[in-house]
């Protein structure tokens, strides 16, 4: 008995541990920090855990965080931008432009040493264009918690909540993807959104 409680601690221990946000492979990426105060910054940077950025420029290395930094753009053109979502500062992919964006943050689960069990889940949020406060997407996409979200933001679009009454008709239309049924809303809707 005491030696399966053990073994199950430390399967415990080592996957809490190996847990990562944002997927920061550990790699510098080059491109521009833009702060708040207007200036960018150009260098290398990499993303590290709790939502905080490393500029390397040279050999001189500087943090960042959420209180300097407004949003980040490689050089492959990523975007981040850093977004309140219940009083925490998330620094998230930015998916979709528009009157309504969307913005992703995967998760990472390392798994087993051998890399068995390993999986990602990614976790969208919405705003306003030009907003700071953002809100999680519901996880089902297809189910009655997401419908109910989905009409705060698009109460004056018909098209929209048309296309979502269901499941049926979400997978139809929009093949339960969040970010086709985002760029439907931008592209085809009132730019006047609802939130909350």
């Amino acid at each position: 008995m005491k030696k399966s409680f053990f073994l199950m601690l430390c399967f415990v221990s080592i996957s809490l541990l190996s847990q990562n946000k944002l997927g920061s492979s550990g790699r510098y990426k080059l491109g521009a920090l833009h702060l708040k105060n207007g200036t960018v910054l150009t260098g290398e940077i990499k993303i590290i855990k709790h939502h905080r950025i490393v500029l390397k420029k040279e050999d001189e290395k500087k943090g960042f965080d959420h209180t300097l930094v407004k949003s980040i753009v490689f050089n492959d053109s990523t975007k981040y931008h850093y977004k309140k979502s219940d009083k925490v500062n998330l620094l998230l992919k930015k998916e979709v432009s528009g009157p309504v964006e969307l913005y992703s943050l995967a998760s990472y689960f390392a798994g087993f040493s051998d890399g068995s069990m390993a999986s990602m889940s990614m976790h969208y949020y919405l705003g306003k264009e030009g907003n700071d406060l953002i809100d999680k997407v519901p996880r089902n996409i297809e189910g009655r918690r997401f419908r109910k979200f989905i009409s705060k933001y698009a109460s004056n679009c018909e098209k929209l909540l048309e296309k979502v009454q269901s499941k049926k008709s979400i997978r139809s239309n929009f093949d339960s993807n969040i970010i086709k049924i985002i760029h439907f809303f931008n592209t085809n809707c009132n730019n006047k959104t609802n939130n909350k």
